[in-house]
């Protein structure tokens, strides 16, 4: 994932030598203006010494004029001095500039700045110190979602700025497929060979994206009682009722900031399953293409590329379950209600095709007599096909 390979290439400055300082952007309604700014400066002036903190006598006043919380880090410094003007966005920029050339000195410096999708006045400040710097040996280094970067985002224009300039490299990080999310999981196992079922069951869920791989190999171990990774035994099948509490945020947030239409639009759909038909889901919400559209661009859904049909999809099995969970239990029973009789009626002349679909929706439901009736009706009609395993699960 890109914190990783963020984590590799600060190793490969400090190896060389090379000054590092880096920050994290916090969620935009959580942050204050130029968080992740004042992070680098509180990463150097935190580890300077006393004698270091005297040189800064000229800079230091306006530096706490606009991050007052900086003032513990000079020691006894007087910072009393006049400071920058907190409304004049040129005096603010020109100050976080020459502050960057002060801690670098003559030297080369690496400044890494992770979730940029989080930060908003920042990436103005981030383009004046970028040109400012440019005769300097420094080098930016950006991560960001693609996912949350919408049009109208400031990213979006700064990317575009340097889109033609040779400096600039942009890189796209694709999801691990099946044998290198093996390979992860068998690194976290401490070398261990993951079992094949398990290691699927991982990859189908968490579709390829490094940071769900390990959360969720880390709550399979923590669930088994391990201790030592290369020792561990871990249930074939992966169950995905209770996720790990970081997935559950990262995404939370995402859905959270979601317009209610497509919020409402996505938690429908969630019901319907990991893959839906578009019909369907019209049925049960009115309108729905225009917020199905959006969904689609934000990464949060995808077409389902497996069937020639109007399907949509979720990109993981953990995303599809977090919408899910975030239903409230009894409007949850309700639309599962509303789904098993659209499905029901739909199918009343063959209803052992979709018999699996009606047992599932009638028993989250809590309609008894009819997750009876096509459960059994299911069983039978996987025992006819020789589908034991697929049975022995609609009969319990």
């Amino acid at each position: 994932g890109k914190t990783r390979l963020v984590e590799e290439l600060a190793d490969v400055a400090r190896s060389r030598k090379v000054r590092t300082l880096v920050s994290r952007f916090a969620d935009r309604a959580e942050g204050f203006p130029y968080q992740g700014i004042c992070d680098l400066f509180i990463e150097h002036f935190a580890t300077a010494g006393d004698s270091a903190r005297r040189d800064w006598a000229d800079l230091a006043p306006g530096l706490v004029s606009v991050f007052p919380g900086l003032r513990e880090l000079f020691g006894d410094l007087d910072v009393t001095g006049t400071g920058e003007d907190v409304n004049d966005q040129g005096q603010i920029f020109e100050l976080f500039a020459r502050t960057l050339r002060r801690i670098a000195g003559d030297d080369p410096l690496a400044i890494f700045l992770e979730e940029l999708h989080e930060a908003e006045v920042s990436i103005d400040a981030l383009q004046y110190m970028v040109n400012r710097l440019a005769p300097t040996p420094t080098l930016f280094v950006g991560t960001y979602r693609e996912t949350e970067v919408e049009a109208s985002h400031a990213l979006r224009r700064l990317i575009g700025a340097y889109s033609s300039d040779r400096r600039l490299r942009v890189v796209n990080l694709e999801p691990l497929d099946a044998a290198r999310s093996s390979s992860l999981i068998s690194a976290l196992l401490g070398g261990g060979e993951p079992d094949p079922l398990m290691a699927s069951s991982v990859f189908d869920a968490a579709s390829g994206n490094p940071f769900f791989t390990i959360e969720l190999v880390r709550m399979m171990i923590d669930d088994a009682g391990v201790t030592e990774l290369g020792q561990s035994t871990l249930p074939a099948s992966l169950a995905m009722d209770v996720l790990p509490e970081t997935i559950q945020q990262a995404i939370g947030k995402r859905v959270d900031r979601l317009p209610d239409a497509q919020r409402d639009v996505l938690r429908v759909a969630s019901v319907l399953g990991r893959a839906f038909q578009c019909r369907d889901l019209r049925a049960l919400v009115p309108e729905p293409d225009d917020s199905l559209d959006a969904l689609v661009a934000s990464g949060l859904l995808r077409h389902d590329h497996g069937s020639r049909t109007d399907r949509l999809a979720f990109p993981s099995g953990i995303v599809r379950q977090v919408v899910y969970t975030s239903i409230p239990a009894r409007r949850r029973r309700a639309l599962h209600l509303r789904v098993a009789e659209l499905l029901e009626e739909r199918h009343r002349a063959a209803p052992e095709r979709v018999a699996s679909d009606l047992l599932i929706h009638y028993s989250r439901a809590d309609v008894a007599d009819k997750a009876i009736e096509y459960g059994l009706m299911s069983a039978r009609t996987a025992l006819r096909s020789c589908g034991a395993l697929d049975a022995i699960h609609a009969a319990s």
